[in-house]
């Protein structure tokens, strides 16, 4: 079963009407995805259950059960749907082409007392296997260990903004697969750029 959000203003969300797991709205700026995120102590049950719990394919956009709100680096977990170019993080696959990325750099993420708003600085193809350091782990022991970390990802990266990531960035990253059946995933990395607290 495939579920739409209903058309509703970000700060009007009521998190009860969406999901009991419901954390933020992941929104792009040009309309590409719109989208609730949830979150639960498994990561395999998002894989197959819509926001609402019910069974679907498609799975709904989850950020990693380790992931805690104040994080500097946060995972976002969402299904590429084969034949399906407009379903959960199926349209990232959209930014591989520079043109389309230009138009599609900025998101936000509508919590129900905040927006946060994330550009784009880093498109990367990875291997989830390779034990040398993978772009997507968020947890590190030091700044070295982060070092190492942005170092892995420039390694990987097929597209890299103007702007160096920093220490005290914070940082939201967007995964998919690249296909099905692919062990490789797709990998956006974006900076937060503002908050806004809502009254």
């Amino acid at each position: 079963m495939i579920q739409k959000i209903p058309e509703t203003d970000a700060d009007r969300l009521n998190t009860g009407d969406i999901s009991r797991d419901f954390v933020a709205l992941l929104r792009f700026d040009s309309g590409l995805i719109s989208l609730p995120v949830v979150q639960t102590d498994n990561n395999s049950f998002y894989l197959n259950h819509a926001y609402d719990g019910s069974l679907s394919d498609c799975g709904t956009l989850f950020f990693d059960m380790q992931t805690q709100r104040n994080d500097m680096i946060r995972l976002i977990y969402g299904h590429t749907v084969s034949g399906c170019g407009d379903l959960m993080f199926t349209p990232l696959h959209r930014l591989l082409d520079e043109d389309t990325l230009r138009h599609n750099r900025i998101f936000r993420l509508y919590y129900p007392d905040c927006t946060e708003t994330y550009e784009t600085e880093m498109i990367l193809v990875t291997d989830p296997s390779d034990s040398s350091g993978t772009p997507t782990r968020i947890r590190f022991l030091d700044r070295e260990e982060l070092i190492l970390w942005k170092q892995k990802a420039e390694s990987c990266a097929v597209w890299q903004g103007d702007t160096d990531l920093c220490d005290g960035d914070r940082l939201v990253i967007l995964q998919t697969c690249m296909s099905e059946n692919s062990p490789l995933r797709l990998c956006i990395i974006a900076k937060e750029i503002q908050s806004d607290i809502i009254d």
